[in-house]
C-alpha cells in the first residue's frame, strides 16, 4: 500500500500484514472463518490492494472479499450462484465455482472463470459482460491438470486464458490450449494458439502457467512438458501463432522422476513491466531472470530460496514486479520475503588473456588457441553471462557476433555477475560469483 506494507494470502485463506522495515507481522486475518467447519475448504486464487477504494481484494472459490486494512473489516462483494443468477445449491451440493481471478494492469476489470463461464467484472464487482467456456470442470474440483490461468495484455483490454478445451477435434477431445478473448469493447473470443508453421497444428503438452508480457511486448509465454524436454513457449499477442521457444535449466531434472529424484516444475511466469525480462519461479524455490537479444534467450540470473516442503507439496515463489521500476521484483516465498533491484552495468577487460583455461572447469573452444598464459594488450575480451554458461569471445582475433562466441567456460551453478581485474599483472583476469 502506500505506506509500504506487505500483504500475504496464504493457501488457508489467512492474510497478514507486514509493516516496512520490520520482521514481524503486525495483524493477521482468516478471511472466511465461517466454513473452517466444512470439509469442503475454500482454494485462494489472488489477493491485490486497490488504492481508489482504499482496501485489500482477494478471491476464493467461493467469492470475492474486500478487506479494511485499518479496520480488519471483511466483506464478501461477489458470489458466483448470487453475482451470476444462477440458482443456489441445495442438499449440501457444491454451487459454482470461481475457477481463476486475474485483474488488468489498471486495475479498472476483473477477469474471473466461473465453473465453464468466463465473466468480467468493474471495480464494483458487477459483472458487466461474460461468455461460455467449451473446458474441462473436472467435477467442479479443479485440479492441477485442469486449472485455469488468465494474463492479461499491457493496455487491458484482452486477456489470455490457459485452459483444458473440449471438442476441439475428433481425434482430441480435450486439450490444453491458450485462448485470447478481446475484453473491450466487448468480450469475444479472438485467437486460438497454433503452430508458427502454417499447418494450423495445435500445440500439445502445455501446462498452466502463463504470462502475457508487458505494455511493450507482444509475447505470451507459456510451459510445454513432455517426457524429455521442459521449456518455455512464446505466443504472439496480436494471432496466438507460435513464436519461439527455449529451453528450461534448473539443477533438478524439471521432468523425470525415473532417478528417484524431486519433481521441478514451474510454478510462475511473470514478465516486467516493459516486457523485457520474464521471471520463472519453480517449485524447488527457484527463480531465474530470461532476457532476450540477437534472437537468443539468455539466463541471466537465479536465485535459490529456502523450500521447507518435499518436492511433490512444495510451492513456487509468488513474483510481483514493481508496477513503475521495470527492474524491481517482489518475491514471496515460504520463510521470508524480498525485494530485490537489478541494474544492467557493462564491464570492460584492461588485458586479454589468449585462453582462460586455468581455474575454470569444463573449458571449451570453439577455435584453437596457441597458448595457455600469453597475455596481450588489446582490450578485446568479451564475457557473456548465459545460465552456468560464461560465454568468452577475444575480439582481437575473431569478431564474432553474439549470441555465438568463441569459447564457453561452464560450472556447476548459475553465474549472476562478472568483472574484469583493473590489475593487468593479476592471475585470474576475471572474478565471477555464482549462484
Amino acid at each position: 500500500d502506500e505506506f509500504g506494507s506487505y500483504y500475504v494470502l496464504f493457501y488457508n485463506g489467512i492474510v497478514v500484514c507486514y509493516p516496512p522495515s520490520q520482521g514481524t507481522s503486525s495483524w493477521e486475518l482468516d478471511v472466511e472463518p465461517c466454513n473452517r467447519s466444512s470439509s469442503n475448504l475454500s482454494q485462494w486464487h489472488s489477493l491485490i490492494f486497490l488504492e481508489d477504494l482504499e482496501c485489500l481484494v482477494c478471491a476464493s472459490t467461493a467469492g470475492i472479499y474486500t478487506l479494511d486494512p485499518n479496520s480488519q473489516d471483511v466483506e464478501c462483494v461477489y458470489q458466483p450462484n448470487i453475482n451470476t443468477h444462477q440458482p443456489e445449491p441445495a442438499n449440501g451440493v457444491t454451487g459454482s465455482t470461481i475457477r481463476a481471478c486475474a485483474w488488468n494492469p489498471q486495475l479498472e476489470l476483473c477477469a474471473v472463470v466461473v465453473d465453464t463461464e468466463l465473466v468480467v467484472l468493474n471495480t464494483e464487482f458487477i459483472p458487466i459482460s461474460m461468455i461460455p467456456l467449451d473446458i474441462d470442470d473436472d467435477n467442479g474440483q479443479d485440479s492441477s491438470s485442469s486449472a485455469c490461468v488468465m494474463s492479461w495484455n499491457g493496455n487491458g483490454t484482452s486477456l489470455s486464458l490457459c485452459g483444458v478445451y473440449t471438442n476441439i477435434t475428433p481425434k482430441a477431445t480435450s486439450l490444453r490450449q491458450v485462448r485470447i478473448y478481446s475484453v473491450l469493447p466487448e468480450l469475444q473470443l479472438q485467437h486460438v494458439g497454433l503452430s508458427e508453421d502454417g499447418s494450423g497444428g495445435l500445440v500439445t503438452h502445455l501446462t498452466p502457467p502463463l504470462g502475457w508480457g508487458g505494455l511493450h511486448s507482444s509475447l505470451i509465454a507459456g510451459v510445454v512438458q513432455t517426457q524429455r524436454k521442459h521449456f518455455v513457449a512464446l505466443f504472439e499477442g496480436c494471432n496466438a501463432l507460435r513464436h519461439g521457444q527455449f529451453d528450461l535449466r534448473t539443477q533438478t531434472n524439471l521432468a523425470s522422476t525415473n532417478s528417484g529424484g524431486v519433481v521441478v516444475t514451474v510454478g510462475q511466469l511473470a514478465w516486467n513491466a516493459n516486457g523485457s525480462v520474464l521471471a520463472i519461479s519453480y517449485t524447488n524455490g527457484a527463480v531465474q531472470l530470461w532476457t532476450r537479444n540477437n534472437y537468443h534467450w539468455y539466463l541471466k540470473h537465479e536465485s535459490r530460496f529456502t523450500n521447507t516442503n518435499d518436492g511433490v507439496t512444495a510451492t513456487a515463489p509468488v513474483l510481483q514486479w514493481h508496477e513503475e521500476e521495470e527492474y524491481s521484483i517482489r518475491i514471496v516465498c515460504q520463510t521470508e520475503i524480498r525485494e530485490l533491484t537489478f541494474r544492467w552495468r557493462v564491464d570492460c577487460s584492461n588485458t586479454l588473456p589468449q585462453t582462460v583455461t586455468k581455474n575454470v572447469a569444463n573449458v571449451t573452444e570453439a577455435s584453437p588457441s596457441t597458448a595457455s598464459n600469453v597475455r596481450s594488450e588489446a582490450e578485446a575480451l568479451v564475457a557473456v553471462i548465459d545460465g552456468t554458461d560464461l560465454k568468452l569471445t577475444q575480439m582481437d582475433r575473431a569478431i564474432i557476433p553474439p549470441p555465438m562466441f568463441a569459447q564457453a567456460a561452464t560450472f556447476s551453478d548459475a553465474v549472476v555477475a562478472v568483472a574484469f581485474c583493473p590489475n593487468s599483472n593479476m592471475n585470474p583476469p576475471l572474478t565471477l560469483i555464482t549462484s
